[in-house]
C-alpha cells in the first residue's frame, strides 16, 4: 500500500480527485477524510445513523462489533 495526499473539493458524496492522479483507476482505496471545519454539530445518535428508530442500541452495537472486522 502506499499513500498519496491531496486536498479535494467533495460535493454530493463525491471526492473530486486532482488530475495528477487520475491514472488511479478501478483500484481498490482507503480513503481517510480530514475536513477542514466540522460540518455538524448535533451529538452522533446511531438510530439516525443507521436510519431507523426500530432499531436498539444494543442491537446497532451487536452488528457494529460483528462487522468491526470488515474495516480493517
Amino acid at each position: 500500500m502506499y499513500a498519496v495526499e491531496f486536498e479535494a473539493h467533495i460535493e454530493n458524496g463525491i471526492v473530486h480527485v486532482p488530475a495528477e492522479y487520475r491514472s488511479l483507476q478501478s483500484i481498490d482505496a482507503k480513503v481517510i477524510i480530514l475536513a477542514k471545519e466540522p460540518i455538524d454539530t448535533k451529538p452522533f445518535t446511531p438510530k439516525d445513523f443507521f436510519g431507523s428508530a426500530s432499531v436498539s442500541k444494543d442491537e446497532i452495537d451487536r452488528y457494529l462489533e460483528s462487522s468491526k472486522s470488515d474495516w480493517e
